[in-house]
């Protein structure tokens, strides 16, 4: 159990901690990002984990398909409609964009892999309790986030989505429909601008800020 938490720490919370404080600069967050990623298979290809032991399976694909499509389509209105009553207008053509390939696919999958995939059996090891599982999960999810100077509604946002992306995935245990699902949310969050990168100093004093 010790090691299971020490590997948490070291890939979910540590990175981050790093970029807030500076310790790595701000510019270099992705590229921490995509090491921690890389780092996250390397254990995984380590310690032998199979494609069925990560959640990436076919042979569920057709007995999951409608309750992930009930799921995504339930989400994706509450997100049109609160960027409806938020006066929110949708970029142009953002699907043409390379930030479009990134966030909204790349960064969908290699989160599916980390968070659900990986992470969510190291929980599981460590405790059965679906409650703490769920909460730890998308406590980390949102976390990882404040490198990207998120809003705090975005902040909030994201926890409750990784709420819900734990909790499909422990009812409906397949990655491969869940990253599709993430994607096509990904999208249209970001499409309406619920994410804001960037970094700005306050004061004179460099930290990250918190708005859109």
């Amino acid at each position: 159990m010790i090691l299971e938490i020490i590997q948490i720490l070291v890939l979910f919370v540590l990175p981050v901690l790093l970029v807030y404080y500076k310790t790595i600069p701000f510019k270099y967050r992705i590229h921490t990002l995509a090491i921690v990623t890389l780092s996250t298979f390397a254990v995984i290809l380590i310690e032998g984990w199979t494609l069925i032991d990560l959640g990436i399976r076919i042979d569920t694909l057709g007995k999951y398909f409608l309750p992930y499509i009930i799921f995504t389509l339930t989400l994706a209105m509450f997100l049109i409609v609160l960027a409806r009553l938020l006066k929110r207008r949708g970029q142009e053509n953002f699907f043409r964009r390379k930030r479009f390939i990134y966030i909204a696919v790349i960064s969908s999958i290699s989160q599916e892999l980390m968070f659900r995939g990986y992470l969510f059996a190291k929980l599981y090891e460590m405790t059965s309790n679906y409650y703490i599982i769920i909460l730890i999960n998308a406590l980390l999810f949102a976390f990882i986030h404040v490198i990207y100077s998120n809003t705090p509604l975005t902040l909030f946002m994201i926890f409750i989505a990784g709420i819900c992306f734990a909790s499909m995935y422990w009812a409906y245990p397949n990655l491969i429909l869940l990253i599709i699902s993430h994607t096509i949310l990904n999208y249209i969050a970001v499409h309406y601008g619920f994410f804001y990168e960037g970094r700005k100093k306050i004061a004179g004093v460099g930290k990250i800020s918190f708005e859109i």
